[in-house]
């Protein structure tokens, strides 16, 4: 397993999984792939998973490891906004910038 360093970094490894996974409504993937693909302990992933649901970029159903896991279309807006003007940028402080647009408009 990969060393994880933070939270953010974390959370752009699901992110990216589930857009190579195509996993948007309808096209879940199953929490036990997910980890998997992920290469994140279960410490990271569970610390990861849980801010991504709470903040709303990903959605699923309970069942452990029998769960499942897709994008929703603000995760999916946030993965874009990541990789594609800040490749470099973590995902928590592209999610506050996008925060802070939000609120200017």
């Amino acid at each position: 397993m990969a060393q994880e360093t933070n939270i953010a970094q974390c959370a752009s490894k699901i992110l990216d999984v589930l857009i190579e996974g195509g996993a948007v409504a309808g096209y879940a993937i199953k929490v036990e792939d997910l980890i998997a693909a992920s290469e994140l302990s279960d410490s990271g992933f569970d610390r990861a998973d849980t801010y991504l649901l709470q903040a709303g970029y990903i959605d699923g159903t309970m069942g452990g490891r029998n769960g499942v896991r897709w994008l929703t279309p603000a995760g999916v807006e946030l993965h874009q906004a990541t990789k594609a003007s800040h490749p470099s940028t973590d995902i928590h402080a592209t999610h506050l910038n996008l925060h802070k647009s939000l609120k200017r408009q």
